[in-house]
């Protein structure tokens, strides 16, 4: 790296180090073209787009203007509104570090040809982006194209996965439907969701992804900068968990950052979400936490498991698949409470708990279930799941995991153990 280059992202780190819990008054001023939306929603990376509580940007003659008062530096995102309702969306990330950010925005086919402008932050950003998609887009594109065309062949995955998608499509109940998910999660536990051709495939892509995690690391392990912090914690919630070789590229740079930012969120963010990448794993014991009842009374995870062989059932009202799982834990449930089993559910709501209540009032759900409205306690980012719907870990009466995410006929063979 010149000394230009080095002085001007250590002048970048000192701003962002004098002004972590500074005041932030930025005007969003964006330009749309290509496509007729009517409004964008505004929110911090860090917070879910199922929040009803997200700012709605009117679009007004292909244009758009915001002022954004931020109390933390942090990445923030815009999503067209008709992106999200479709469920399908592009993301546009941006630092409120200076007084105005200008936007100038396309179609989503062509969102890699949007434009911000403003700030030293969103220039490193981007500066980033733009070097990696020079350098590695090409190769991607080239085996995502021969990976289409495998597909289109049906030479990809194998005769049992694609039969158990041709079910999944006939089906409309969800409690059949989630049947077929855990049939096909088994089959890619066991690396048989492949054929012979689909798996070299995918080891081209892996040997790729790893070229470019490790080439992003070497960027992100020199000058620490609030972009490239973003750029971890984006990895820790979205490719950690499958990808070994970038959980111990965020391992490796994890001092040098929680030393630069030691009060900044993104620190929680990153200790919690590493531990759990770390630890929730069957040998391994649970992961603690407090949280309250719909009453607001706190609970202590490891004080009502203690002794009791557990299932921790991280759910929420608004996660089909994990209300069916959560069913079909209540005759367990009803089976084997006498012999020292018991569940500890914990739903993840927004804004507030009126669907939750309805969603209880409907089900058998009998054992104790804790509320963890708006992430406040960051369970679900402790367990390793923070964009996921939920999850189930099974605990022993010693606290050690026992099985993640089991199904319920793993649940009972164990619990048919108990003496």
């Amino acid at each position: 790296m010149n000394f230009f280059k080095t002085a001007l992202l250590t002048g970048i780190l000192l701003s962002e180090l004098s002004a972590v819990n500074a005041q932030y008054n930025t005007v969003l001023k964006g330009t749309v073209a290509g496509r007729s939306s009517k409004a964008i929603y505004l929110l911090p990376r860090t917070k879910s787009v199922r929040s009803e509580n997200k700012i709605e940007i009117p679009i007004v003659n292909n244009k758009f203007q915001y002022t954004l008062n931020a109390t933390e530096l942090e990445a923030y995102e815009l999503i067209f509104k008709d992106e999200l309702d479709a469920g399908a969306w592009r993301h546009i990330a941006f630092f409120p570090d200076t007084s105005i950010v200008e936007f100038r925005l396309h179609e989503m086919a062509k969102a890699d040809d949007n434009e911000i402008k403003g700030g030293n932050v969103n220039r490193e950003y981007y500066r980033m982006e733009k070097e990696r998609k020079a350098l590695f887009t090409p190769a991607f594109n080239r085996l995502v194209a021969q990976e289409q065309a495998l597909i289109k062949k049906d030479q990809f995955y194998s005769p049992a996965y694609m039969e158990l998608n041709a079910q999944l499509r006939k089906l409309s109940a969800i409690e059949d439907r989630q049947l077929i998910y855990e049939k096909r999660h088994q089959l890619e536990k066991k690396g048989e969701h492949l054929t012979a051709q689909g798996m070299k495939m995918r080891r081209s892509l892996d040997s790729l992804n790893r070229e470019i995690a490790n080439w992003k690391y070497l960027q992100i392990d020199q000058v620490p900068n609030l972009a490239k912090y973003y750029m971890i914690v984006e990895d820790m919630q979205y490719r950690a968990k499958e990808d070994s070789t970038v959980l111990r590229l965020i391992q490796d740079s994890y001092i040098k950052y929680t030393r630069a930012f030691p009060d900044h969120k993104y620190t929680k963010l990153v200790t919690d979400g590493l531990r759990g990448l770390l630890q929730i794993y069957p040998g391994k014991p649970f992961v603690d936490f407090t949280a309250p009842d719909l009453n607001g009374k706190q609970y202590r995870l490891s004080s009502l498991i203690e002794g009791k062989t557990a299932l921790i059932d991280l759910w929420g009202s608004w996660c089909g698949p994990c209300i069916v799982k959560s069913r079909q834990v209540v005759p367990l449930y009803e089976k084997y409470q006498s012999k020292g089993f018991t569940v500890v559910g914990v739903a993840r709501e927004f804004d507030n708990t009126d669907e939750l209540l309805k969603r209880l009032n409907k089900e058998k759900f009998s054992w104790l279930n804790l509320l963890e409205l708006d992430d406040k306690n960051g369970i679900w980012n402790k367990y390793t799941v923070p964009n996921g719907g939920g999850l189930t870990v099974l605990v022993d009466k010693a606290g050690k995991i026992v099985a993640v995410d089991p199904t319920a006929e793993e649940i009972e063979q164990y619990l048919s153990k108990l003496p």
